[in-house]
């Protein structure tokens, strides 16, 4: 029999995993680069503002074939806290 309850199981195991944000899409090593420049920024160790810095990591990512969020997204990235 095709019940109520057998749909919703149905359809929940088809349920694609949510997205993880653009850091699960990286390379190890270019995430862990990525988080080491977030570190030093929120410790005030470069001396950019969040928005330049935002801009050069997309431009950055983007011309080594990395897909990132985009500017605004990579501002809010850059205040997140771990």
């Amino acid at each position: 029999m095709n019940t109520l309850v057998d749909r919703v199981k149905t359809a929940a195991a088809n349920i694609r995993a949510k997205p993880t944000g653009f850091e699960a899409r990286l390379p190890p090593e270019v995430r862990e680069q990525l988080l080491e420049i977030r570190r030093q920024h929120q410790a005030g160790e470069l001396t950019c503002s969040a928005v330049w810095l935002a801009d050069y990591i997309c431009e950055l990512a983007a011309s080594d074939g990395f897909a990132v969020c985009g500017r605004t997204g990579m501002r809010t990235w850059l205040a997140k806290k771990d």
